[in-house]
């Protein structure tokens, strides 16, 4: 009996053994790749202005935004790996290596002008996404800030026309705060070459990819009004800029609303999304110095409305536009509030 005993104990030892050496040596489930391709940065600046201890700055309303000191280089690369990573949880961040600059906006003489700046960065995207395909990952996905997203709307459109693209399926893309779906859309026509930075303004490319393009509402670059002598909408895009334009690339899924979807002839879908805000961004220093909610939100309801009327899509009866009218992506007011399911990361 108890021979028996103690064989039956071995038995269950070993099981147990067996299983603990298996589950260490199975190799771990690959995270997935999240390619994230920068926004416009300050590398060309002098030394001197990149050492200083404010990067933190760029990571206002992040989970990054308390600790200790980071230089602006170091809070710039820090949100360059948060990219898109709460749209595409459990993925691992490759950021993407180019210029990112604006001619001698970006603090030198030497900075490659945007248009220059972009095309290096669709090579090395691009050669990015085709490595992580070869090494055997079956889906990618891209997650653009601002300038970044230039160099997405370029590699669509060159992946549009290349024989040897990746399946339509194995890609996926993400626009967050895009200054080119946004801003320039509304006052610059296609073709539009700007002097001294030289950028030249693109439509959003049509692909076979399905595609994000996430915006919070009023922000300056990716939702600026409409009619420009609303100087309160105008002033109220400011604040938003310096509140969510960095911080958007960070957003929740379930933080969005969708604004519009649109299948093109290559079967790509383009899907729109819009953080909204309930209160007006240029009240957000009140809320920060502890302003009573309730003497915020009666601000906020005089000064909503008035805010409102410098996007033809919140108040089509308020007056003339000056968008052209080139992409279909911001200017569609929005049909639906029905909240984003999350995506996986896989």
């Amino acid at each position: 009996m108890k021979l028996h005993v103690l064989s039956s104990a071995t038995a269950i030892s070993f099981a147990i053994a067996t299983t603990i050496v298996a589950s260490a040596t199975a190799p771990a489930a690959q995270a997935q790749t999240r390619i994230t391709v920068p926004g416009a940065g300050p590398q060309h600046f002098p030394s001197m202005i990149t050492s200083l201890p404010l990067g933190r700055f760029y990571l206002l309303d992040t989970r990054e935004e308390g600790g200790e000191p980071l230089s602006i280089l170091g809070g710039y690369d820090v949100l360059n790996h948060m990219i898109g990573e709460n749209w595409f949880p459990s993925s691992t961040a490759q950021v993407v290596n180019y210029p990112a600059s604006i001619g001698m906006v970006s603090g030198s003489m030497s900075a490659p002008v945007v248009d220059d700046a972009v095309e290096i960065g669709r090579r090395d995207l691009d050669e990015k996404i085709r490595r992580s395909l070869e090494n055997g990952e079956t889906t990618v996905v891209i997650a653009g800030l601002s300038q970044g997203t230039l160099v997405i709307n370029r590699e669509l459109a060159y992946l549009a026309d290349d024989p040897h693209a990746p399946p339509p399926g194995s890609l996926t893309f993400v626009m967050f705060s895009s200054p080119e779906i946004g801003l320039a859309n509304i006052y610059l026509p296609v073709g539009t070459t700007l002097p001294i930075i030289n950028y030249t303004v693109h439509d959003l490319a049509d692909s076979q990819y399905d595609v994000s393009v996430v915006y919070h509402q009023y922000e300056f670059w990716s939702d600026f009004p409409d009619r420009p002598w609303n100087l309160l909408a105008v002033v109220n895009s400011f604040f938003s800029m310096a509140y969510y334009h960095n911080n958007t690339a960070m957003s929740l899924p379930d933080d969005a609303v969708v604004v519009s979807s649109r299948t093109n002839e290559m079967r790509g879908t383009t899907t729109t999304y819009m953080i909204p805000s309930d209160t007006v961004p240029m009240l957000k220093p009140l809320q920060q110095l502890g302003v009573p909610a309730r003497v915020v939100d009666w601000i906020n309801a005089g000064l909503k409305p008035a805010i409102d009327s410098g996007y033809s899509r919140l108040a089509p009866d308020a007056g003339p536009t000056s968008h052209t009218e080139s992409s279909p992506a911001l200017l569609s007011c929005p049909r639906r509030t029905t909240r984003m399911p999350r995506q996986g990361g896989s």
